[in-house]
């Protein structure tokens, strides 16, 4: 479930802009900060023991 989630997370926005064709020229740019924020909002969820 973790794995299908974090891959979800990863491919949401600039993948799907590639996919319908309306990636910019910051694609990559992009695409980096994407999957930063996806691995950030991936360890908040999943990152730690419950408290």
């Amino acid at each position: 479930m973790a794995a299908q989630q974090f891959s979800g997370l990863c491919r949401a926005g600039v993948v799907d802009r590639h996919l319908h064709g309306l990636a910019g020229p910051d694609a990559i740019a992009e695409g980096r900060f994407e999957v930063r924020a996806a691995a950030e909002t991936f360890m908040a969820a999943w990152g730690r023991a419950p408290a």
